[in-house]
């Protein structure tokens, strides 16, 4: 491992090879050395000794497939932000570089990077996306400029942000949308603004990926808003999310898999009966399954008991989805605390739904060599003499 000396670059400069020893990895530098290492070509460039960006043409490239296109763009990725080039140019070199679908988060990086705290840069895009020109949608530029604008002067460039939220091209609204997750306005006035705008948005499309896109938006917002507009912002949410179609749906499932810890109770629990009440994919059951476990482990067992007997029975009991789809939930029963499980049983045996039974032999208990042996110690139960051969039957 090794990063290059100012010195050593410039040898590469002096000899005319500097973008080839990029491409061919000469230094050996680690992709945790590209901070450092492209700190010190963007000073060279920006100097004026080489343009870097320039250098990368198309008949260039055609020289480095592979492995060596694969170095080059994973030093570019770090580098292009930090230099100072016009925005039309860097769009180029980003286009010959990357892929706007595989290479989407190198793309943004550089966008993001490359407008960082620049109120002119961050204008300039604006003014490139109001001349639709095609590639503003491809590289998702407009959402890379909103997202550090709402960052670094949120207000300054509000209005227009709301423009494009409003505007009748719906890729715009999407990326405005996209863009405004990172949102940080200074007075609570913003956030109330920004409210009203997006349920203006939702007045004329209520189309699936948008409202998906709002939710996870706001959301976001939880951990960086004041706590006085979190109730409007809850009940946002909340409206948006019906009624729960697919793309709203698995965003609903992921936020609760990966991005609830910040949610109060409130919020999480009433996102929790949206999904119990909607047609879930396999994802959905995964990302479900994920929250589940970390709610049994926090002591929220009632609760995920509740959602997943809600699930079970839906349709008279002819529900597609079985408790084995939810194996982080099976394993965290089966080998966590004894009176959890305990627990779980002898709620569902008393209940007496044949579902529910067989769901517990079938994803518990079947195919084990041995019977389980139950503990009832620190379990709440006392039963009734009556309840004890109702209970046997079922369990048999």
């Amino acid at each position: 491992m090794a990063v290059p000396s100012h010195a050593e670059i410039m040898k590469k400069v002096r000899e005319g090879t500097l973008i080839e020893a990029i491409f061919k990895r000469h230094w050996d530098c680690w992709p945790s050395e590209y901070g450092p290492y492209t700190d010190t070509l963007s000073e060279i460039h920006n100097q004026g000794h080489l343009d870097l960006a320039e250098g990368l043409s198309s008949d260039f490239l055609s020289h480095y497939p592979g492995h060596s296109k694969l170095i080059g763009r994973m030093v570019y990725a770090s580098l292009l932000g930090k230099l100072n080039i016009p925005f039309a140019p860097l769009l180029d070199v980003i286009e010959r570089l990357y892929d706007p679908v595989d290479d989407w988060r190198d793309i943004s990086k550089i966008l993001g990077s490359w407008c960082h705290k620049r109120r002119d840069r961050i204008e300039q895009v604006f003014e490139f996306v109001d001349q639709c020109d095609e590639r503003y949608e491809k590289l998702q530029t407009l959402k890379a400029a909103i997202s550090e604008a709402v960052q670094f002067e949120a207000e300054h460039h509000a209005e227009r942000i709301y423009a494009y939220l409003v505007h009748p091209n719906q890729s715009y609204r999407l990326q405005a949308i996209e863009g405004l997750r990172h949102a940080s306005f200074k007075k609570e006035q913003g956030w109330q603004n920004t409210i009203d705008v997006f349920r203006t948005v939702i007045g004329h499309d209520r189309s699936d990926d948008l409202r998906a896109s709002l939710i996870d938006a706001v959301v976001c917002w939880f951990e960086v808003a004041p706590p006085a507009v979190h109730s409007a912002m809850q009940s946002f949410i909340l409206e948006t999310a019906e009624p729960p179609t697919p793309a709203v749906t698995s965003k609903i499932a992921w936020t609760l898999a990966h991005n609830s810890g910040h949610l109060k109770q409130r919020l999480w629990d009433s996102m929790l009966k949206v999904s119990q009440d909607a047609p879930l994919q396999a994802g959905d059951c995964s990302n479900l399954d994920f929250f589940l476990e970390r709610l049994i482990k926090a002591g929220g067992v009632a609760r995920a008991q509740d959602f997943l007997q809600h699930l079970l029975l839906k349709d008279g009991g002819k529900s597609e989805h079985r408790l084995s789809h939810f194996q982080s939930v099976v394993q965290v029963l089966l080998k966590g605390q004894p009176a959890i499980l305990t627990a779980w049983v002898f709620n569902w045996l008393k209940i007496g739904d044949h579902r529910l039974c067989s769901e517990l032999n079938n994803a518990l208990f079947l195919g084990l060599e041995e019977p389980h042996q139950f503990t009832f110690e620190g379990t709440p139960f006392t039963f009734e003499p009556k309840e004890y051969g109702f209970i046997a039957r079922k369990a048999i």
